[in-house]
C-alpha cells in the first residue's frame, strides 16, 4: 500500500501537467491532499511491517492492541482510515474536478468523483460503527472506481504521448 500510495500521489501530479487554466489549482489541491494520504497511511503500514511484526515476533503483545490495524478501534486503524477516506476522498474529488470535458476525462473525472463520494460515505459509516457499509464502499466501491479512473488515465496519457 505504501507503493499505490506514492504511485497515486505520482498520478495526481501527472494530472496538473494536463490541467488547464484555473483547473490547475484543482489539480494541485489533488496533490496537497494526496501526499496527506500517503503519509498517513504510510505510518500505518510501515508500523505494520516493522514494529508489530517484529514484537509479535518476539512474543511481546502487551499493549499491542493500539498498533494493530485489524482491531477496528486501535489507534492506527483510525490512522488509517483517515487517510483513506477523508484525504483519499478529497484527492479524489480534486483530481476529478481538474479534468476537463473530452470523453475520456468525463470517465475518468466521475470514477474519481464516484470514489470521493464512496470514501466519505466510508468516513460516516466507519465513525457509525457500520462495518458493511465500511467494507463494501472501501473494497468494492473504492475498488471498481479507481481501477477505471486508473486505467482511463493510463489511456488519456497514452493518447497524449502520440500526439
Amino acid at each position: 500500500m505504501i507503493v499505490y500510495g506514492v504511485s497515486f500521489v505520482i498520478q495526481v501530479c501527472s494530472i496538473e501537467e494536463i490541467a488547464v487554466g484555473t483547473k490547475k489549482y484543482y489539480a494541485k489541491l489533488a496533490e496537497l491532499f494526496g501526499i496527506g494520504f500517503l503519509t498517513l497511511i504510510s505510518i500505518n503500514y510501515f508500523v505494520q511491517i516493522s514494529t508489530v511484526r517484529m514484537q509479535i515476533n518476539i512474543g511481546q503483545t502487551n499493549g499491542l492492541e493500539q498498533f494493530i490495524q485489524a482491531n477496528p478501534i486501535s489507534l492506527m486503524a483510525a490512522i488509517n482510515m483517515l487517510g483513506w477516506t477523508i484525504f483519499f476522498g478529497l484527492s479524489c474529488v480534486f483530481a476529478g474536478l481538474a479534468l476537463g470535458n473530452a470523453k475520456i476525462e468525463k470517465v475518468i473525472k466521475y470514477a474519481f468523483l464516484a470514489n470521493g463520494i464512496m470514501m466519505f460515505l466510508c468516513v460516516t459509516a466507519y465513525l457509525l460503527d457500520k462495518s458493511v457499509v465500511v467494507f463494501i464502499c472501501m473494497n468494492l466501491g473504492m475498488g471498481a472506481a479507481i481501477l477505471i479512473a486508473t486505467v482511463s488515465l493510463c489511456n488519456l496519457f497514452k493518447k497524449i504521448r502520440s500526439y
